[in-house]
């Protein structure tokens, strides 16, 4: 055993140790979840606006195209017809695509059994 420094710890302060060491560990695991997940939405925040920006511009293309054609009266009305059915497609869209997982079931489960294991194990101690 040369080399080796051994230090005597009441049990009292050990188990308060462990219950520090799970307790950090617990947060750890805790913020790598949140972070996955607020990487999951960022990403699909990216693809949504990118998707948008794309779609705005073909409107514009088509409007540019059509207006020449359209008298100016009928094409007020058209404006505020489009603004009605432009909001409530965009408020199915929305719906069916919130309706999608976050992050992938077996990696949520993996972390949520870690943390589970640790209240356990802080259980036990006391």
């Amino acid at each position: 055993m040369a080399g080796s420094i051994h230090i005597k710890i009441d049990y009292d302060k050990a188990v308060l140790l462990k219950k520090d060491t799970l307790l950090v560990e617990k947060n750890l695991l805790e913020i790598v979840q949140h972070t996955r997940t607020y990487n999951k939405l960022r990403k699909e925040e990216f693809i949504l606006k990118s998707l948008v920006k794309k779609r705005m511009l073909e409107i514009f293309e088509l409007v540019k195209e059509i207006q020449p054609m359209l008298p100016t009266e009928e094409l007020r009305r058209a404006r505020l017809m489009d603004k009605k059915e432009n909001h409530e497609i965009l408020i199915k869209t929305t719906e069916k695509k919130a309706k999608k997982p976050l992050i992938s079931e077996k990696k949520r489960n993996n972390i949520e059994s870690e943390i589970e294991e640790i209240q356990a194990k802080l259980a036990r101690l006391g």
